[in-house]
């Protein structure tokens, strides 16, 4: 049984290799420990040089197109960052559970 468990964990790995670490690798060599799954509407926020403390850049990164829909909607955010249509909003969760802005 633990032949299995290993066997399977390493498939796995290797899946969780390819398939997350390696599209946020290449082409840009970006470190995966920067990169943050979304998934929905993109795959991957990328903080540039998080691991190093000091953050140059803030990516915004999808793996493949997924369609005529997937695609208009990463235009749409394009857009939106191109006309610098975004705001930075800090919220806490305070200890009876409402949510405050700051």
């Amino acid at each position: 049984m633990k032949l299995f468990i290993i066997r399977n964990l390493e498939i796995f790995e290797e899946e969780l290799e390819s398939q997350i670490v390696s599209p946020v690798r290449k082409p840009h060599n970006l470190n995966p420990d920067d990169a943050k799954v979304i998934f929905h509407p993109i795959d991957y926020v990328v903080f540039d040089g998080m691991k190093k403390e000091s953050i140059k850049n803030i990516i915004l990164l999808d793996r493949q197109e997924k369609g005529t829909d997937h695609r208009a909607l990463q235009r749409s955010i394009e857009k939106v960052v191109e006309h610098e249509n975004y705001e930075w909003q800090t919220l806490r969760v305070q200890e009876d559970g409402k949510i405050k802005a700051e």
